[in-house]
């Protein structure tokens, strides 16, 4: 194999990862991330039973407790349930899948990359035998 096309295989392998993460992104993770945002809107929604409750007798300020909303502070904490259970679960689904991807484009780019990635181990190799032999290298 000549330099040229062991560079060009590496570059076909660069583009299919770029293209791989495109398309995981484009088919799995887009629908994922509607489904949090549908989640995340769900949950940020008032409470129509609030108002039933007997008025406290502490203020309701910036201060009052509210739903944690967030699914990636939800994840550090743990323990949630109901809606918040949800948020975790998709944005785990969501982290799963980007991993995922990610480690499969690595691969392909890896392996697309082995062919320039020995011919240029070999050429330096023969750099130095040359050295070494006192003779210049052509």
């Amino acid at each position: 194999m000549t330099h040229k096309s062991t560079l060009r295989l590496m570059l076909i392998g660069l583009v299919a990862a770029i293209g791989i993460g495109i398309l995981t992104y484009s088919v799995r993770v887009a629908p994922e991330r509607r489904s949090l945002e549908r989640l995340v809107q769900e949950c940020t929604k008032p409470n129509p039973f609030d108002q039933f409750d007997p008025p406290s007798s502490e203020p309701q300020g910036k201060d009052s407790p509210k739903l944690v909303c967030d699914p990636q502070v939800l994840q550090s904490l743990g323990g949630a349930t109901g809606i918040q259970r949800e948020l975790v679960d998709v944005q785990g689904r969501i982290d799963n899948i980007k991993e995922d991807a990610a480690g499969i484009a690595l691969v392909v780019l890896l392996l697309f990359s082995l062919p320039y990635l020995w011919c240029f181990l070999l050429r330096r190799i023969k750099e130095l035998r040359d050295v070494l032999a006192g003779r210049e290298s052509a």
